[in-house]
């Protein structure tokens, strides 16, 4: 038999490290908190699983930022093509959306845990459910095992020649991300950037947001400002809530907000007709009107807004519902204009990191070898996954990374 490998936590990064260690020939043990493994990784997407990108190795280290670099050896070790190749070798039909998304054919993020996790399970590796790691072991600077507990059990030890730390990061915390690597990687000396919400909803302040609530909406533009400068732009899908607002366009700029100083003036500014020019909404807004003729405000925007935005848009240009198309003034109209085109919100700050859905932060990079994942400070600790300081945008960045380091942790972990 080969290396005792204790692999902690049994996520996307954990069950794709237990896979390669025990294919490798590893005693491979998952030690997993809750009963059931990937239970985050289950509920991704809402529930769809937007597994990996189709996007190249070169853009994605990129889409990463700073730390982006970090991820070069274990994208090039393994990367989109493989974990479509593990998926579709046990059943799992794949599909791309827009954006080189990837998800599920069956859109179930459950087939995707099911073949992670029947994968580990056929190479070799056993499950340890609801036991929750108390210490790892360690001796002259060496990783030799780790102590956990279950329900109703005394602390047991466990044996290891190398450890792989993979407990994901502290966002939704119902699902096992309660922050239990942050607290193991910490008492063995590890550096801790502080965590914050990455991937999250953000909180407006007013009640435009809650009269809009809840609008979906695709195909818009949404920009955050700072000092009334841009910061990031982006087009596609979002969703206004009672709390503010979420959606693909939106939580890549959680971070940010997450950032916000004391002080700091922020906005919203969403855009209903990014495809048409200042010009052409004009156009189509005095002929809206025109042909409302006697008819309501009311009703002639309702042909260029969603019904339930329509009330917020002239209330914030200052017109009456129920005033005639006919009567509405040019300044009225250049009002409803800006609305449409630049509707603006406060921000208040970033949802809590328990809403996130990918949390930035974690060990710090420097004190982890990226060719193989091996913590620099103890030897034998492997570090993969969420847990690690780096997060990318939406799009199936964050998991490929959570594969691609796990693979690379367990592969390291396995070698002599």
């Amino acid at each position: 038999m080969g290396r005792r490998i204790i692999v902690i936590g049994g996520g996307a990064s954990g069950l794709i490290a237990a896979a390669r260690a025990a294919e490798l020939g590893s005693d491979t043990l998952i030690i997993e908190r809750m009963e059931r493994p990937a239970r985050k990784l289950a509920i991704t997407g809402k529930g769809r699983c937007n597994f990996t990108t189709g996007h190249d190795v070169a853009h994605a280290i990129e889409a990463f930022g700073a730390n982006g670099r970090f991820l070069h050896s274990a994208f090039g070790r393994f990367y989109s093509e493989d974990i479509i190749a593990i998926l579709e070798s046990r059943g799992v039909r794949v599909k791309e959306e827009r954006g080189k998304r990837y998800f599920p054919e069956s859109d179930k993020a459950l087939d995707v845990v099911d073949a992670l996790a029947g994968a580990a399970k056929d190479s070799g590796a056993r499950l340890l459910s609801g036991y929750r790691v108390s210490r790892i072991a360690v001796e002259s600077g060496c990783v030799w095992g780790a102590e956990a507990k279950g329900a109703a059990e005394e602390p047991e030890l466990f044996e290891a020649d190398a450890v792989i730390l993979a407990t994901g990061g502290m966002s939704y915390p119902g699902t096992g991300s309660t922050g239990d690597g942050y607290r193991l990687a910490r008492a063995l000396g590890h550096t801790i950037v502080s965590p914050v919400p990455a991937l999250a909803p953000i909180d407006l302040v007013g009640d435009a947001h809650v009269g809009l609530s809840p609008l979906s909406l695709k195909n818009v533009s949404a920009a955050l400002e700072s000092g009334g400068e841009v910061v990031i732009k982006q087009f596609g899908e979002m969703m206004f809530t009672p709390f503010g607002a979420t959606g693909l366009i939106i939580l890549d700029m959680g971070k940010i907000v997450a950032g916000k100083k004391a002080g700091e003036r922020m906005e919203l500014v969403v855009n209903f007709k990014p495809a048409m020019s200042p010009e052409q909404v004009r156009a189509r807004l005095l002929r809206e009107f025109e042909a409302a003729g006697a008819g309501s405000v009311r009703k002639a925007l309702e042909t260029m807004l969603p019904k339930r935005a329509v009330p917020v848009a002239l209330r914030l240009a200052g017109v009456a519902l129920e005033r005639k198309a006919s009567q509405v003034t040019k300044e009225q109209r250049d009002a409803i204009q800006t609305q449409l085109t630049g509707m603006r919100f406060e921000v208040k700050g970033a949802r809590p990191i328990e809403e996130a859905i990918v949390t930035a932060g974690g060990v710090a990079l420097a004190e982890i070898n990226p060719r193989t994942m091996e913590s620099r400070i103890v030897r034998g600790l492997f570090v993969c996954g969420e847990l690690l300081d780096i997060d990318g945008p939406t799009g199936g960045f964050n998991l490929q990374a959570a594969f691609s380091t796990g693979y690379l942790a367990g592969e390291s972990a396995a070698a002599e």
